[in-house]
């Protein structure tokens, strides 16, 4: 990233992303999917998949944190219309209207035709998945191309752990909007190990003791 000349995030929160950065940043703040979204004096709606395959129209209920702020379509549509003049694609309609993109997409996205109209629809709806609901795989064979892999076991040495990250509540993808983690009765912070109770016996510890990972 520090190798790049210009570096642009398009972003709802600061995060840490935002301090590696390349010869000249960006940060470029926008609406989150929580926040009213009045892009073209209409009330927009996008559209989220989930992890299986079902789709469904969002939009935000609370009013947007800043008057000054604006969408990601209407952001990366904006840039377009500033960089590329003369461009044949539909810049500002798709801006002003999000229903415009979902034409497009129904046009070239096998199982979308009529997206628009099938995100109208309560709850709705799911996206085809051959293997899932034809069991049928476009593979050479025509069936499922299934690989193994070897477990590699990490020998740790006594006296040390191996750490790995999670995934904690109030928290999407890489962003954090609270510092509770109600999953696991955390408040008030997220930096914190979680450590097998005969562990930290071993290691000389309390439960709830300060520690410094990197010693």
């Amino acid at each position: 990233m520090r190798n790049c000349a210009l570096t642009v995030h398009v972003s709802t929160k600061l995060n840490r992303s935002h301090v590696v950065t390349g010869g000249e940043a960006l940060i470029l703040p926008s609406l989150g999917r929580s926040e009213q979204d009045l892009t073209g004096g209409i009330r927009q709606r996008v559209t989220v998949e989930d992890s299986m395959s079902a789709v469904h129209a969002s939009h935000g209920p609370l009013k947007p944190a800043s008057g000054h702020l604006r969408s990601e379509v209407d952001i990366v549509c904006s840039m377009a219309l500033a960089t590329l003049p003369g461009s044949t694609i539909p810049w500002a309609a798709m801006r002003d209207d999000y229903s415009v993109i979902r034409h497009h997409i129904a046009r070239v996205v096998p199982g979308c035709a009529a997206y628009d109209d099938k995100i109208k629809q309560p709850g709705g709806f799911v996206l085809p998945h051959p293997p899932r609901d034809s069991r049928t795989f476009e593979t050479g064979s025509g069936k499922a191309v299934i690989t193994s892999t070897p477990i590699e076991v990490l020998e740790v040495e006594p006296g040390r752990l191996i750490l790995q990250t999670l995934r904690s509540h109030d928290q999407f993808n890489t962003t954090i909007y609270g510092l509770d983690d109600r999953y696991r009765g955390i408040k008030g912070g997220r930096r914190v190990v979680f450590v097998h109770p005969s562990d930290i016996d071993s290691l000389g510890w309390s439960d709830g003791d300060m520690v410094d990972p990197g010693r």
